[in-house]
């Protein structure tokens, strides 16, 4: 044989080596990256944010919405160029983006961007960037390396005989350089010697680098494989490992990655991926799923990131999955398989399924072989119109070792051990009724209850019993600790019985239904009790309910635990006590503390479920297993392995944006930023609202990137809330308006979806300025307005108070020196002056006495009037009012009541005995309460108060 034939024959049982090691790898998830025809390079930085370079500038990414820095129309000139090829981050929040033309230092704790451009024309393009240990900036482009200097802010070139494509550090600080067909190098930073390597391949391109975790080098070619140094200290002897060389596909790699959890390198290429076992560089797998793979990303924990062209940013995981499927061959069956509507085993081997729409299947796990309706055992003579295969199964009961109930849609399906299976005939069987049987409950003393679509039946054998109760929809039954029975139906709510089934005058029952106001709704799919006895219930409609003892009824409870979603399948619990519910978002997990607390655990499509699609009161346990039925087959996990299986590490909670009065931060004017945060949201902790804002809103995220849409999160402000505020995954955000001066401090946290608990490690300081009238300059000009104000009108009523003073004085000696000229000039006045007040006095005497007899003489008159008054005086209606005022200081009305009520008391001296109602007459009220009302106004008494005086 010649040497190429042994050449290819090598290559060809290398290739069969190759594919013999498989490497579990899937797809959790696929997304676009927003407005990008293109994505080259992909980061994390030390918080967990996504970093991904396109031809648009570069982007963050969060796990909900994709973030974008570029030169616009708004932001001009924030990079030297939007193809951004290179991203490294260096310290102090620190991101430098490679790209076309030139760099890019991102100074995200200031958000400012500043751009460098190195000397050569050579070195417009940035081919390579990395960050070494001690935060060294190093650069690689077609002019070869260019080191940053911190201090200076400028560059150093280090001449390379060709241009720079990679960069990787070993544990003593050396920087490899690998460069565009021109091999491999070592440096020494410290000396500053630089060392070449032999020639490692056919181009001799070094395109990508890793150091793994035991210090081997491994070196992304171009063209021609994966190449490893064992010793690449070492450059006479390095110990080369190849891997894809000769192969005319993946061949070319733009970057590698070590993941521990599949104890692999991982390379992406214009093909696919391509893993290589740590320990046997023989075990080689190429994965073609995905194509044009132009940069990679792992957490450490099993998870890849792969930016590809045409399928945009797509998620794999290569930790094996908790769930272990079971697919059945339904080659030959009469019907279609819809979905598994119920799974059951009574040893862990042996599966008895109920197929929807119709059918029956026994599956043997260890022997991986199904069986289908006639041809299971026992089933060969379930044919015609009411055969097996058009049944549906929809429950399972071992009624002894070697006999097994199956509920149907045409009643109950008896299968012994070596003995042909029949269907019990609902004429002939007391406990069947119309419908279908739904569900066994099999009590502590043997009896069975079969639940059905028109009542409940009770079976002491399969010819004994009767129906306990009718036209109700029975959907679950179950027997608590108590003995007490617990029955789920679909159109009466949730009923319970106590007694003994075999005197059925004990047995009483309970509703709990809206009619009786302890359970809200009609449905309910299922009731159960866990290992600390407490009863849950589930609905069609997504809720689930916990029994609560003392008030005798049923509480929802998706709120307290935070479950968001819309239908609920089935629950169950495994040995730790721990519920599962099967839900439309998958399944979750329910860990309840002594305390009532809990913090759900989401498992969906992205944790390795194949599809969401669940039956009711479709889910089963047997020993440590549950088993679920699925759209092509079913599925088991095991409950105890499932926190091994979650990651060990959690993710960051971040401030991801900030809104003042809905718009973005980014878009208000310098001044106002500044006044606001002198930090960007990312990294602020003091944020200032001045009072002409009346909006601002916090904007997070919880770096999960998994299940993103399953966390939860809640924030509270300090001084303000009182209690937490819980939104969801399409809410994630604190909004304020309106709030009252003062200072408060803003915390946040979320849980992810395995019902982990994160916060924010500080807290934010909001700090409301109040309006500039409730300020401290404007309460102290208040106060000196105040003051002056108060100044002002003490001396203006000091001033007043002489003044008045000295008038008075003024006054007063005028007054004295009148008195004294008239006592000397007119010593006769007064006796003149007196004269004339006695002519002037006997008129108003006498107008005061006709007046009083006018009066007198309508005493009896209760219409006697003003008007009548005055023509009675011969006078008009105003002077008599003035004349009367002047001489009485009385009114017309006034004048006259106090007349009638004189001539009262002198009737009631005259005739004590007189009624109250003949008096108010005689002097012309018309009702004896006004009289007294007057009567009291005018004296101080009653006028019986005023007789008995007498």
């Amino acid at each position: 044989m010649t040497k190429k034939g042994l050449l290819l024959l090598s290559v060809l049982m290398c290739s069969i080596s190759m594919v013999a090691w498989h490497v579990p790898v899937r797809i959790v998830s696929q997304t676009p990256v927003e407005g990008a025809e293109e994505a080259r390079c992909l980061k994390f930085d030390h918080n967990g944010l996504m970093w991904i370079g396109t031809d648009l500038g570069v982007c963050a990414y969060d796990g909900y919405r994709f973030r974008t820095y570029r030169n616009d129309a708004y932001s001009p000139g924030i990079l030297p160029n939007n193809y951004v090829l290179r991203i490294t981050e260096a310290p102090e929040d620190r991101l430098w983006l490679g790209t076309r033309d030139g760099l890019t230092c991102f100074d995200r704790r200031r958000n400012t961007f500043r751009s460098y451009h190195l000397q050569s024309q050579n070195a417009r393009t940035i081919d390579a960037l990395f960050t070494s240990s001690d935060g060294t900036i190093w650069v690689g482009t077609s002019n070869g390396v260019s080191r940053y200097d911190a201090e200076t802010d400028e560059f150093t070139d280090i001449s390379m005989v060709a241009g720079v494509r990679s960069f990787s550090e070993d544990k003593k600080g050396n920087i490899y350089i690998g460069t565009w067909e021109g091999g491999l190098f070592r440096l020494n930073p410290k000396s500053g010697k630089l060392v070449a390597y032999p020639r490692l391949s056919e181009r001799n391109t070094v395109q990508s680098q890793l150091v793994d975790s035991r210090g081997r080098l491994w070196i992304g070619t171009w063209e021609n494989g994966i190449i490893r140094l064992d010793h690449p200290e070492n450059e006479s002897n390095p110990g080369v490992h190849r891997m894809n060389e000769g192969r005319p596909d993946f061949r070319t790699f733009h970057q590698l990655v070590e993941d521990s959890v599949s104890h692999a390198i991982w390379g992406c290429c214009i093909e696919g991926l391509t893993s290589v076992d740590l320990d046997d560089e023989q075990k080689v797998e190429n994965h073609s799923e995905l194509c044009f793979c132009y940069s990679l990303a792992t957490d450490g924990h099993g998870n890849l990131w792969v930016l590809t062209r045409n399928q945009g940013l797509v998620h794999l995981s290569t930790k094996p999955s908790p769930f272990h499927f079971y697919h059945l061959d339904t080659t030959g069956l009469e019907l279609p398989v819809n979905r598994i509507q119920t799974v059951y085993t009574s040893d862990g081997n042996s599966f008895w399924l109920g197929l929807q729409p119709y059918g029956l299947a026994l599956y043997d796990r260890r022997a991986n072989h199904v069986n289908y309706n006639t041809h299971i055992p026992g089933m060969q003579q379930m044919t015609g119109t009411s055969g097996i295969h058009v049944q549906t199964i929809y429950a399972f009961i071992q009624r002894s070792e070697q006999e097994l109930w199956l509920g149907s849609s045409q009643g109950i399906v008896v299968c012994r051990t070596g003995e042909p299976a029949r269907l019990l005939p609902r004429e002939r069987t007391p406990f069947i009724g119309d419908g279908n049987v739904n569900t066994f409950c099999q009590l502590h003393d043997g009896t069975v209850l079969v639940g059905q679509s028109a009542g409940i039946g009770v079976a002491f054998s399969d010819t004994q019993g009767r129906l306990l109760v009718s036209n109700v929809d029975v959907r679950h039954i179950i027997e608590g600790h108590d003995h007490r029975i617990w029955v789920a139906t679909d159109n009466s709510g949730i009923i319970s019985f106590t007694g003994d089934m075999h005197q059925p005058q004990s047995i009483q029952s309970r509703l709990y239904a809206p009619v009786k106001g302890n359970y809200p709704l009609k449905d309910a799919t299922a009731v159960y009790e866990d290992s600390h006895h407490r009863i849950w219930a589930i609905s069609n409609g997504g809720a689930l309910f916990l029994y609560d003892v003392e008030k005798d009824q049923f509480i929802v409870v998706n709120q307290r635990y935070h479950l968001n979603v819309n239908r609920i399948y089935a629950i169950g619990g495994d040995e730790k006590g721990q519920l599962w519910l099967s839900t439309d978002k998958g399944l979750i997990c329910l860990k309840i503390d002594d305390k009532g607390k809990c913090h759900p655990a989401y498992y969906s499509v992205e944790d390795g479920l194949e599809k969401i699609r669940f039956s009711a009161n479709g889910l089963s346990r047997f020993g440590q297993e549950l088993f679920l039925g699925s759209a092509n087959g079913f599925f088991s996990f095991k409950p105890a392995q499932m926190d091994h299986w979650q990651p060990a590490d959690s993710a960051s909670l971040l401030v991801t944006g900030l809104q003042i009065n809905d718009r973005p931060y980014e878009w208000l004017d310098s001044v106002l930023q500044h006044r606001i945060s002198a930090e960007p949201p990312y990294t602020t902790r003091q944020i200032t609202i001045p009072a002409s804002i009346r909006k601002f809103t916090v904007e997070f995220a919880l770096l999960a990137y998994q299940n993103e849409q399953q966390c939860k999160y809640a924030y509270r402000l300090e001084g303000y809330d009182h209690d937490w505020h819980h939104v969801d995954a399409d809410n994630r955000q604190a909004a304020y308006q309106n709030l009252p001066s003062g200072t408060y401090q803003l915390k946040l946290r979320a849980i992810d979806s395995y019902g982990n608990l994160v916060e924010l490690p500080y807290a934010i300081q909001v700090r409301v300025l109040p309006p500039w009238y409730r300020t401290w300059w404007a309460y102290l000009i208040y106060l000196l307005l105040l003051g002056s104000a108060a100044y002002g009108v003490k001396e203006w009523y000091k001033n007043r108070l002489n003044h008045r003073a000295r008038l008075q004085q003024r006054v007063n000696e005028l007054l004295h020196y009148r008195e004294m000229m008239v006592m000397k000039q007119y010593e006769g006045a007064r006796k003149t002056l007196e004269a004339e007040e006695q002519q002037h006095s006997s008129p108003d005497e006498l107008f005061l006495s006709r007046a009083i007899d006018c009066v007198k003489q309508h005493l009896d008159d209760a219409d006697y009037d003003r008007e009548q008054f005055a023509s009675d005086m011969c006078v008009s209606s105003s002077t008599l009012y003035n004349k009367l005022r002047a001489l009485t200081d009385q009114n017309v009305t006034s004048f006259i009541n106090s007349i009638r009520l004189k001539e009262a008391c002198r009737i009631m001296r005259q005739r004590p005995d007189i009624k109250m109602s003949e008096l108010s007459m005689s002097v012309g009220f018309n009702t004896p309460k006004y009289f007294t009302k007057l009567f009291k106004r005018e004296f101080g008494v009653l006028p019986s108060e005023f007789i008995e005086q007498k």
